[in-house]
């Protein structure tokens, strides 16, 4: 994309100059080519937006997107990662143990009547 074809804006929200407050490589601009608003960083493109998602909680978007706050974000990610296996870890303990207590239950019945195949199709 060609710097020509971008139009600096400022005044929406006074978004531009609250992305100045964060860092002065960052620009709101918008695209006369693909009719949207775009966040540069240094002249790259970070956040391409329509017109309906630029307002004020863009800026907790930029923040949140920065380097800095990338160790924060992995270690949240990794807190919600081990919730999600210590869920699935106790589901497959209680699943083994609820399979476990049946077959106790018919072993202790009728542990002459059922073959090794019997018990196998039942863990299944």
């Amino acid at each position: 994309m060609k710097m020509e074809e971008l139009l600096e804006v400022n005044d929406i929200y006074f978004l531009g100059r609250r992305l100045l407050e964060i860092d002065p490589l960052y620009k709101l601009m918008f695209s006369r080519t693909d009719n949207k608003f775009l966040i540069l960083h240094n002249n790259q493109v970070v956040f391409s937006l329509n017109k309906d998602e630029i307002n004020p909680s863009l800026i907790l978007k930029v923040r949140q997107s920065r380097r800095e706050y990338m160790n924060l974000l992995f270690k949240q990610i990794d807190e919600h990662n081990l919730k999600l296996q210590k869920c699935e870890d106790e589901r497959i303990s209680d699943d083994a143990s609820l399979k476990l207590n049946y077959l106790l239950g018919i072993a202790s019945h009728t542990s002459s009547e059922l073959s090794n195949k019997d018990m196998i199709d039942l863990i299944s």
